[in-house]
Order: C-alpha cells, then structure tokens, then sequence
C-alpha cells in the first residue's frame, strides 16, 4: 500500500494543535499506524513526515513527547514504543 500524502495528512491534521494533550495524540496515532506498516509504507510514513517538518504542520510539543518516550522520561513508556519514538525521531531528524 503506498501512503497517499495528503490523505495521511488529514487524518493526522484534525489533531494539529500547540498544546501538549493534542500533540500526545498525534504521538500516539504515529506510534500506533508505524507499528503496522512493511518497510515501503514506513518509509512512505517517512516522506510524509518530512513534508509536514517542511510545512511546520507538526508542533515541537510531539518532538518533545516523542524525546520523552525515546528516552523513557514518560512513565509506563514500553521498550517498543521507545523503539519506535526513535525511529519516528530519525525520520523528522531527515
């Protein structure tokens, strides 16, 4: 399945916010839709993710989150999804 960009977007852009419960959420939709992608859909994931850092579409607070979870800062913050937040680090990283 290739991701098509902007539909990915919109399901994504609903929750867009500054503030940090909002950008939780999209943490945890990224984290949940890259657990189940094969490695052409993540690296569609990625080209998306690189086009809302270019467009400032994704606030800092997910960075931030994404961080605390990578670095387990955020209690009950599984191995896996520390993984994850890793991989979705790299890829707003480019």
């Amino acid at each position: 399945m290739i991701l098509d960009l902007w539909r990915f977007r919109k399901c994504f852009y609903n929750v867009f916010s500054r503030n940090r419960a909002q950008a939780a959420e999209i943490v945890r939709r990224l984290l949940s839709l890259l657990s189940e992608l094969n490695d052409d859909e993540q690296a569609a994931l990625e080209r998306l993710v690189r086009e809302w850092v270019r467009n400032k579409d994704l606030p800092n607070a997910c960075v931030q989150i994404l961080w605390e979870k990578f670095t387990l800062a955020l209690p009950e913050t599984p191995e896996n999804e520390s993984r994850a937040a890793l991989v979705l680090l790299s890829m707003i990283a480019g």
